[in-house]
């Protein structure tokens, strides 16, 4: 690299040194710096100064400015012995006071001997150009695209208490809503299970599996199939007694901790100035009760859930099984063909269509329900700005109410929906059965098919609670 840019970035460094130096010694914050950080910066101010005379004495010799370039160096020795005074044993300037008093006594012995240049005084020489190296940026709002600000969520306690309240008060609500979706939608596919619908129209062939039941035993299989029942039942007693087992270690801690809190306070009398355990545990030990009745839930669910397991196993490892063998396990029938066109069966089709369309429509509607969001902080922060506390639960039941209206209203529509539909259903079918040929084949095909299709409902709901009783224990 050229000596003329590098003469510049030494100044533009000694420069820097120089301001950085400036700031480093301001009153507010100069004791908070180690001891050698600012005879450091004086040091190397010096020092890149030093290096800039040089580099530019080089300049002037290739220019043939012998004068100036003895006037350089020796203001350059100068200002290494500046160097070595201001950064003392934190500095070592050795290297380049030995290489800058080789070039000037090289400098002078020539001038002496060849060129006779005279040395101007060193202040009438114009100073060193300095290079701008960098740009001083502005510090974006975000450091980079993974950056999380650690105090966005930090509230005073009060709004923290009041949000925990308002999430009780919201799930509380959303799990009504679900609920009444689900229990709608269990008692519908209960009320098809019982009229074998909608297998019953598409077995009106009476030779291959019917769609439905097709395409249920492959949802069965892709699940994980009664292997997965199995394994679900096995593990969830370990779990459920290995977390009653800590939450028994639990409340016995506390326990222990209240009796030594009463001896010592019987003993100690009014010297014992500590917050009674009883009020600093109350929290938790309400949490520990909340706990203790999810496990007792558990347990008695558990019964009813190995009871539904037992009762539909059969047509669970049914529906798990090839389609092959599903073919071969379903007797044979022989309903009327001339049925696939009849009033009744094209009524049931179009009912068959609205059932799935309620469905459909209900998965989406406890999605919605589920994320619903409102920024309940803000409120509350705003409340307790204006009047220094928080009437929570006027706020949130106004929130909720205003949040979740137009979700409860579709709700109730589409329970109203089912039952005009079950009731058009159920008058279909009548006419249906009505008109379909009697035979024993019939009769036992569409028994095994109802049982299926039981089966199949029975797996879905009995994974579902499984798994969600696994991650509550």
């Amino acid at each position: 690299m050229k000596d003329a840019i590098l003469a510049r970035l030494a100044q533009g460094c000694s420069d820097m040194y120089s301001e950085a130096l400036k700031l480093s010694q301001a009153m507010s914050i100069r004791e908070i710096w180690p001891k050698d950080w600012v005879p450091t910066i004086a040091g190397k101010q010096a020092c890149f100064h030093a290096l800039a005379e040089y580099h530019q004495s080089q300049k002037a010799k290739a220019d043939k400015c012998y004068g100036e370039e003895i006037a350089r160096l020796q203001h350059s020795l100068e200002l290494v012995a500046a160097a070595v005074t201001r950064g003392g044993k934190c500095l070592d300037v050795t290297e380049y006071e030995s290489k800058i008093k080789q070039a000037q006594a090289a400098a002078k012995k020539d001038n002496d001997f060849i060129y006779h240049d005279r040395i101007p005084d060193f202040k009438t020489l114009p100073a060193v150009g300095k290079a701008t190296m960098a740009k001083p940026t502005p510090m974006g709002e975000k450091l980079s695209s993974k950056f999380t600000d650690l105090f966005e969520k930090i509230v005073p306690l009060a709004i923290h208490g009041a949000m925990a309240s308002y999430e009780t008060r919201k799930n509380e609500l959303v799990n009504i809503e679900v609920g009444k979706l689900r229990e709608g939608t269990q008692f519908l596919n209960s009320v098809l299970v019982s009229l074998n619908l909608p297998a019953a129209l598409e077995d009106l062939g009476g030779d291959h599996l019917p769609e439905s039941i097709v395409d249920k035993a492959m949802k069965v299989k892709q699940a994980g199939g009664i292997e997965v029942l199995n394994k679900l039942m096995r593990d969830l007693p370990e779990l459920l007694e290995r977390n009653r087992e800590i939450l028994n270690e639990a409340i016995k801690a506390l326990d222990a901790e209240q009796k030594s809190d009463d001896e010592l306070r019987n003993n100690f009398k009014e010297r014992w100035t500590r917050t009674p355990s009883v009020q600093l545990t109350e929290p938790i030990k309400a949490e520990g009760a909340k706990y203790t009745g999810i496990l007792d839930n558990a347990v008695q669910a558990d019964a009813v859930v190995k009871q539904r397991f037992s009762q539909h196993r059969p047509g669970i490892e049914l529906l798990s099984k090839p389609q092959g063998d599903l073919e071969k396990a379903l007797p044979s029938g022989n309903p009327a063909v001339a049925l696939q066109n009849s009033t009744a069966v094209s009524q049931l089709r179009q009912l068959m269509s609205q059932v799935e369309a309620i469905k459909s429509e209900r998965e989406v509607m406890e999605h919605e329900i589920k994320e619903a969001k409102s920024d309940m902080s803000a409120k509350f922060m705003i409340a307790l700005a204006q009047d220094g506390a928080i009437n929570e639960e006027t706020l949130s039941e106004q929130a909720l109410d205003q949040l979740y209206a137009p979700l409860k209203k579709q709700v109730r529509d589409s329970i109203e929906k089912q039952e005009k539909v079950l009731s058009n259903i159920q008058n279909a079918n009548s006419a249906f059965c009505r008109e379909k040929e009697s035979n024993s084949g019939a009769a036992q095909r569409e028994a095994m098919l109802r049982d299926m299709a039981s089966a199949y409902d029975s797996f879905m709901e009995l994974k579902s609670n499984l798994e969600e009783g696994t991650k509550v224990v």
